[in-house]
């Protein structure tokens, strides 16, 4: 059994339960409620709960993403709606409020703003993308997107966007992981 977390702008704590029931809840201090607080949001196993700038949440499935608005109205896409992949790897909500996700197998960049999406892996305006791929993404406070990509010598090697342009950042790496990588900014560094 494992638990994802996550706390919105309006300082909800969001959980989702994998057990006997998969279940997304939230609890608001401000809620009184037989539940000690805590409200059902409905059923289901996102694998990733991420919070955006207005209130709402990123509910991240291996297939679809929802977006729950901070009233609570919500919106979901599938490759029918809109996606432009059935699969999500990592992903990751900017300052600005743009969802960002790469994909299994084929290591494929996307973003999200809300209103259109954007293949930066097949787009040629975006020079520099790793020629293997981007399997993880992420970004800092100030703005700054980065992703662990793999290079022409199929190592691993950190890029950032700079200009609608891909740029590497320090040595190629090779490494190891158990299920998938992960790459956190915190406080002018890369973990």
């Amino acid at each position: 059994r494992r638990t994802t977390a996550a706390v919105d702008k309006l300082s909800r704590l969001w959980m989702v339960y994998y057990g006997e029931m998969n279940e997304i809840a939230y609890y608001d201090q401000n809620v009184q409620n037989d539940q000690n607080g805590w409200t059902t949001y409905g059923p289901g196993s996102p694998k990733t709960i991420l919070c955006d700038t207005k209130g709402g949440v990123w509910l991240v499935y291996e297939t679809k993403l929802t977006h729950v608005h901070a009233d609570l109205t919500a919106q979901t896409w599938t490759t029918s709606d809109g996606l432009p992949t059935d699969g999500i790897y990592t992903s990751y909500v900017d300052i600005d409020g743009t969802l960002w996700y790469t994909t299994p197998y084929t290591y494929d960049l996307y973003s999200f703003n809300g209103a259109s999406w954007t293949d930066y892996s097949s787009n040629g305006s975006n020079k520099g993308y790793p020629p293997n791929g981007m399997m993880a993404v992420t970004g800092d406070e100030t703005g700054h997107i980065y992703g662990v990509g793999v290079n022409e010598n199929w190592h691993n090697q950190v890029y950032t966007l700079e200009n609608s342009q891909f740029v590497k950042i320090g040595a190629e790496f090779y490494a190891v992981f158990d299920e998938k990588p992960t790459l956190t900014a915190a406080n002018g560094y890369l973990y």
